[in-house]
């Protein structure tokens, strides 16, 4: 069985594209502090920053961003 991996990017204007891309990495260390302290159940200050700067960065790269998807081939 083959993989092959299909790239889907949200918009053509090239500034956007890169702008969101490179807010993803934020994005996804704060979503992974924002995990982590929901594993230990602390719900505090910090938990709903993460959660929420995680939240709004993560909208730039949806609607931006680029992203792939890996399909089958038989």
């Amino acid at each position: 069985m083959k993989f092959e991996f299909i790239k889907h990017e949200h918009t053509k204007v090239l500034p956007l594209r890169w702008f969101a891309n490179a807010v993803e990495i934020p994005a996804h260390y704060l979503l992974g502090k924002c995990l982590w302290l929901d594993d230990v159940e602390n719900y505090g200050f910090r938990y709903k920053v993460y959660s929420k700067i995680s939240s709004k960065l993560y909208k730039a790269v949806f609607k931006w961003g680029t992203y792939y998807t890996m399909d089958d081939k038989k």
